[in-house]
């Protein structure tokens, strides 16, 4: 999302709507869990075709929100490459007013180098994308970006030898390229994101610590993303995610996610 310097601090209010979304999972779970569920969805490098919807709904200060609404499939090109497109529209909240407006459209580039301990205990693997974000709204309504942006990282996976805790480091520089008519430049920031999380044939949780660091004039912001998802059979999920601003005035105060995957 845009960085947005604040001057509220991260509440409480998050938690009520996790919870909520943390029992529909669990019930879901119940229902519908298998006994030979798909096993590598979060703790690997993915070698396979997905589709996924998702909504976000983001805080970023006492009277602006915003409710993202994402449609997002990977294709696999190749037995190492892959093709990402993400594309979403926006109702937000600021000022006693509501908006709706397009959001972003994204294009991914991934290339994946497999270890040999692909899916088994040890290292997995390397992944380098690129990414490049267009942004097709009205930056005054939080559309999202409004700027034209592109993202290089690379990500590193590790899966413990019990095959269902797995560490993951992700490495990413966002640079600004050009800006909307109506917006100001984007300041370009570094992220890094480590991951410990557990997943077996059912579910998988996971705890991600997420550090950015604006390049201009080095403020730091840390918030901490806690995720949840469920399999409903090999190929169809449900996740749900909270993510709270820890330090820092940046970005956004939190933001809660829940969607549906499938794999095709």
């Amino acid at each position: 999302m845009i960085y947005l310097p604040q001057t509220s601090k991260t509440g409480s209010n998050s938690v009520g709507y996790f919870f909520l979304i943390l029992s529909f999972f669990y019930s879901n779970f119940l229902s519908a869990q298998q006994e030979n569920g798909m096993t590598a969805v979060r703790s690997t490098l993915y070698n396979f075709s997905y589709i996924d919807f998702n909504m976000d709904f983001y805080k970023f200060a006492s009277d602006q929100y915003l409710l993202s609404h994402t449609g997002n499939g990977t294709l696999q090109l190749s037995g190492q490459s892959f093709l990402n497109l993400e594309y979403n529209f926006s109702n937000s909240w600021q000022d006693n007013f509501s908006f709706m407006t397009m959001g972003d459209f994204s294009v991914t580039y991934t290339r994946n180098f497999y270890s040999k301990n692909y899916q088994k205990g040890g290292f997995q693997g390397v992944a380098t994308s690129l990414k490049v974000i267009l942004p097709t709204g009205k930056s005054k309504y939080l559309s999202g970006f409004d700027n034209w942006i592109l993202e290089p990282s690379v990500y590193f996976g590790w899966k413990l030898h019990n095959h269902k805790n797995y560490i993951a480091s992700k490495f990413r520089l966002n640079f600004p390229l050009a800006t909307l008519p109506d917006a100001f430049p984007s300041i370009p920031f570094g992220r890094y994101e480590a991951t410990f999380g557990y997943e077996d044939q059912n579910l998988w949780v996971a705890s991600t610590i997420d550090n950015r660091l604006t390049l201009d004039h080095w403020e730091y912001n840390l918030l901490h993303k806690f995720e949840l998802g469920v399999k409903l059979d090999k190929t169809n999920g449900v996740f749900g995610s909270t993510t709270n601003r820890i330090i820092g005035e940046g970005f956004y105060e939190y933001y809660i996610n829940f969607g549906y995957y499938k794999v095709i």
